[in-house]
């Protein structure tokens, strides 16, 4: 049946009201907010629900490693176990990818234990981290594998890169800004050339595209 006048009149104003209460609490001020003059901060929950472990980088020797494990998983890995599992210890299994074959070694930690940090052995090396149960007779049961992260150097790369290792002597006497201190362009040049080479010989400058000549090969 077609819509009166009325009908759609009234319809409207409802439409018109509609909009102005959605207008009006856009700048709508939550009571606590309006008393404390605090906004109430998000809560992160305690677990997600998921059988993980995470490692994260701190240093060339160090890393962190992060983990949830729910009961139902405790509970299968007990249930496989047997009378085993009380006999058992959790542990991080933390393998070294770099090494071939691969290398491990294994951290115990106590149940409820959440994060651990982990010494490694070798800078810019790459690992994973297992966790799970140990048995007596020697047996392990994963229950998660981390993420494999990679550790930085811990000095200076042996990695030459060309265009930054080029010396540009015009170039470090225009950066300088030396001019005027006493001396000609040309004896500034000539006392930063002597200087690099004297740094190249002890070893502080070396380049296979130096211009004072090339490594022996």
């Amino acid at each position: 049946m077609p819509k009166t006048k009325a009908a759609k009149k009234e319809q409207g104003h409802a439409l018109g009201h509609e909009e102005e209460r959605i207008e009006e609490n856009k700048y709508f001020v939550p009571f606590n907010e309006r008393v404390t003059g605090k906004k109430k901060e998000f809560d992160f929950p305690r677990a997600y629900g998921d059988n993980r472990i995470v490692l994260l980088v701190r240093d060339p020797h160090w890393i962190f490693s992060y983990w949830e494990l729910t009961q139902k998983k405790y509970d299968e890995v007990k249930n496989t176990l047997g009378g085993d599992f009380e006999r058992s210890k959790e542990i991080l299994r933390v393998y070294d990818q770099s090494a071939q074959p691969w290398k491990s070694f294994d951290i115990t930690v106590s149940y409820g234990t959440k994060n651990w940090y982990i010494n490694v052995p070798a800078a810019n090396s790459t690992y994973i981290v297992d966790i799970g149960f140990l048995t007596p007779d020697g047996k392990f049961n994963a229950m998660a594998r981390s993420n494999a992260v990679t550790t930085p150097r811990d000095g200076m790369s042996d990695v030459i890169d060309e265009e930054w290792m080029v010396v540009d002597f015009d170039r470090i006497y225009a950066l300088s800004g030396g001019f005027g201190i006493g001396k000609s362009s040309g004896e500034i040049r000539e006392m930063m050339k002597k200087h690099l080479l004297e740094m190249r010989a002890s070893g502080w400058v070396s380049s296979p595209s130096s211009p004072f000549g090339r490594r022996p090969k």
